[in-house]
């Protein structure tokens, strides 16, 4: 049988002579070999590269070079991606007839002189390409082969100039390409996929700014595709990451367009697992969807919510059980299992219903299991490591809730060990330090509130360490935002144990809350719209209000009147911009009984009960809209609705 690429070249040549049709088979089949082995040449030049740039990245010192060489890794796996669709556009080329004397001349210089010289001889042909392309596209549909294989050269260099970084000149060769041909499925998919990818690495490495400017056209390219064929893969990652996105920026309107981007998503996975219910990538698609869908729900609150956050992860549970079983033993699945074992795990322990604190138990252990067999399988692994580390802590979570204090505490110094394991592999890891650092406010949570014989004094001991690795982090990385949040955490948990204690540990306590206020004020002059800033504020402001409330010093007690003033008006017009969320009604209503207390107890009972009913309306409010209460809520409403009367 004649080829399909054999046949096209004859075609082009205007001649039926089957001898040469079969020399021109053998020659495409030896070109379509030669892809492997380039493939394996260019991936082994991208290796080279990554870990010269390594090398010279951890001879450097602090947490920035702990940034730099997370960022390295991100571009080098996107780097190997980019050289799998570089060479895959290749092979569709030849299978379709579509590689042309140019794109082959490209192929030789890439495999004997690197991707500058290739490119190089593209940008040399581009005019000639245009004008070919133009030319058939002209009398499209008899020629629209001959116009995509004149464009694929451009399509080939736009990849290759992503696999070497260039990415605006990516850019401008995928508008090239889809200005004149803009119903080119195969480049709309490639399209998307790099601006996706461009996202991505800005969102975790860059600007957000940028980021969304990355994801927009993802989007557009997205949309596009998805007129000219349906739902797809590529769609379907564009719309998900631009929920992302606007979930992590939270502006004006973002939390809505979220929702929607993930139902739309779901929907798109959804087409693809039924049309390939066996395939390993639907199953995977449709079970983050459905995770990212009901992540999302578990911060809304609506009523409603509860049971399709439920159904959402039990279903994304059971295609990763079906996964599993299609393909026993793959650490991918076995992972992804356990990560969705922990994610049902803690919805059912927000839940709190009858016998979710069982289910949630059995799940977390299960999770458990599943990454002690995964470290087993690769005991050096400080990504397995890191992984059990946050499986023991949630078991240890579980006990705690149950009652079970000595089992939690166990549990908790062993995700403590296996961070300081992860720390001691990778010494300049930010992120395994800030794992360390979040076990010891673990630890010292519980000690706090377990508050046996020597436990402030531990307590005590795992804060100052925390606090100590917070700092380093901090002065390391001194731009980093994160950083100084986790400072004022430190500073913040280190004063709720002083502020235990005597006058002496009162004083120190308040010098601790100041600082962590000053912090957190000067993230919000940074970034005036993050709620996550302003609510860490109104927190400072509660801490720092408490223990100035309990001043017998008049000129303290107005300094808490001041603060409880002001953390009120944050959280008032946080719940104003996000009227649904029973977490932000939550805040302002502390803050409304902080501020209502304090003028009670000073005599000023106007003024109280008008917060005492501010109280109340938030709660009422709630209640109306059926928003679930824990139990102090719960408790608070009937308290002040027996007030009220």
């Amino acid at each position: 049988m004649i080829g399909v690429g054999a046949a096209v070249l004859l075609r082009q040549q205007g001649k039926a002579d089957v001898g040469k049709v079969q020399a021109g088979q053998e020659q495409l089949l030896a070109y379509q070999t030669d892809l492997d082995t380039q493939a394996a040449t260019a991936r082994a030049r991208a290796m080279r590269d990554y870990h010269t740039r390594k090398d010279e990245l951890s001879k450097a010192a602090g947490a920035e070079a702990g940034e730099a060489l997370q960022a390295l890794e991100a571009e080098h796996q996107a780097r190997l991606a980019s050289i799998d669709r570089l060479f895959e556009t290749l092979r569709v080329g030849y299978a379709a007839g579509e590689i042309d004397d140019i794109t082959r001349g490209f192929q030789r210089i890439l495999n004997d002189k690197g991707i500058d010289a290739a490119l190089a001889f593209l940008e040399g042909k581009q005019a000639l390409q245009l004008q070919r392309a133009e030319a058939h596209l002209a009398k499209r549909e008899e020629e629209e082969q001959q116009a995509r294989t004149a464009l694929r050269s451009f399509l080939v260099a736009a990849q290759a100039a992503t696999v070497d970084g260039r990415n605006d000149k990516a850019a401008e060769l995928y508008e090239k390409v889809l200005k004149l041909d803009p119903d080119w499925s195969e480049a709309l998919v490639a399209a998307v996929w790099f601006y996706n990818g461009r996202s991505e690495f800005e969102g975790e490495h860059g600007s957000l700014t940028q980021a969304f400017k990355a994801a927009e056209m993802a989007l557009s390219y997205g949309e596009r595709l998805g007129k000219v064929e349906g739902g797809n893969r590529a769609l379907w990652s564009a719309r998900l990451f631009m929920a992302d996105l606007l979930v992590k920026r939270r502006g004006a309107g973002d939390v809505d367009a979220a929702l929607a981007y993930y139902r739309q998503g779901l929907e798109v996975a959804d087409e693809g697992f039924k049309k390939a219910p066996q395939s390993i990538e639907a199953i995977r698609d449709v079970g983050i969807s459905l995770d990212r869908l009901a992540d999302y729900l578990m911060t809304r609150s609506a009523p409603g919510d509860p049971a399709l956050i439920y159904g959402y992860y039990q279903r994304a549970l059971t295609l990763t059980e079906e996964w599993l079983k299609l393909q026993p033993g793959s650490m991918e699945a076995t992972r992804n299992l356990s990560v969705s074992l922990n994610r049902l795990g803690d919805f059912l322990s927000a839940r709190g219903g009858a016998g979710d604190a069982e289910a949630a138990m059995g799940d977390y252990q299960r999770a458990l299991a599943l990454k002690e067999s995964l470290l087993a399988a690769d005991p050096k692994s400080t990504f397995a490591i890191r992984d059990l580390a946050l499986s023991v802590n949630k078991v240890g979570d579980a006990l705690l809730s149950g009652g079970n204090a000595d089992g939690a505490l166990t549990h908790y110094q062993r995700g403590l060990e296996l961070n300081e394991e992860v720390l001691k592999e990778t010494p300049k890891s930010a992120q395994a330090a800030r794992d360390v650092s979040a076990n010891l406010d673990q630890l010292g949570h519980f000690l706090i509130t377990r508050n046996g014989e020597g436990d402030l004094a531990k307590a005590s001991g795992y804060q100052r360490l925390s606090l100590e690795i917070s700092e380093r982090l901090l002065k390391e990385n001194p731009q980093s935002g994160e950083a100084e949040r986790d400072v004022a955490i430190s500073l913040n948990r280190l004063g709720d144990i002083l502020a235990k204690g005597g006058p002496p540990e009162a004083v120190e306590a308040k010098k601790y809350y100041e600082r962590s206020l000053g912090i957190s004020e000067s993230l919000v002059a940074r970034d005036p719209q993050s709620a996550v800033a302003r609510r860490d504020v109104t927190i400072g402001l509660n801490r720092l209000g408490d223990l100035l409330a309990k001043s017998p010093a008049d000129s303290d007690r107005q300094a808490a009147r001041k603060n409880f003033e002001q953390s009120v008006e944050i959280t008032d017009e946080l719940l104003k911009a996000n009227p649904g969320s029973v977490a932000a009604a939550k805040d302002a209503f502390l803050s409304h009984l902080k501020l209502a207390s304090l003028l009670q107890s000073q005599g000023n009972k106007e003024v109280s009960e008008q917060e005492y009913a501010a109280c109340f309306g938030i709660l009422e409010d709630l209640v109306k809209s059926g928003k679930p209460l824990d139990a102090g809520m719960k408790n608070a409403y009937e308290w002040l609705k027996k007030r009220s009367k």
